[in-house]
């Protein structure tokens, strides 16, 4: 499969690394307590050791609409699948698996990008790992309607001060 990138989404590159599907044999497995017979979203990725990609600013669109925004630190693999049945379960949250079933249901296309070097260098040459940063700017930025938290960061920056302000220092 051809690799497809979005390029400087807030100064990034994010590569799409798989899409939403329904599979044929259900989970067995059990999340909170609830046992999830009929599960059945599952992740088919353009590049299985994708998951093993480090902590990274994660995209969902549904067609060219992008519509969540997160990061993860561990693995990709740890913070979105389960695996069982030779599947890979996309495993989020109800709230997202639910609105990505009913779309995949109704035929939409919904795809995974990773921001492909989330890092920013400091000033003695160390690369930082920024996802965090970068999930917050691009909520602020692109407000991605299913985003709960972080909307508000914009509105906070302008009501609230650096701690090198308040303390009047120079570096």
């Amino acid at each position: 499969m051809k690799l497809e990138f979005k390029e400087n989404i807030c100064g990034f590159n994010f590569v799409k690394i798989g899409f939403a599907y329904l599979c044929d044999e259900p989970l067995k497995a059990k999340f909170d307590g609830k046992e999830l017979i009929d599960y059945k979203l599952a992740l088919k990725l353009i590049n299985n050791d994708l998951l093993k990609a480090e902590q990274s600013t994660y995209l969902v669109y549904v067609e060219d609409k992008l519509v969540y925004v997160g990061y993860y630190s561990g693995s990709f693999k740890t913070r979105w699948l389960r695996e069982q049945n030779n599947n890979l379960y996309f495993w989020h949250s109800d709230n997202i698996d639910n609105k990505v079933n009913k779309l995949i249901k109704d035929g939409k296309s919904v795809t995974i990008w990773l921001s492909v070097n989330p890092y920013a260098t400091t000033k003695d040459n160390k690369m930082v790992n920024i996802s965090k940063v970068l999930e917050d700017r691009i909520i602020m930025e692109k407000q991605p309607e299913w985003n709960k938290v972080g909307k508000d960061l914009a509105i906070n920056k302008k009501n609230t001060k650096t701690v090198m302000e308040i303390l009047n220092i120079n570096e």
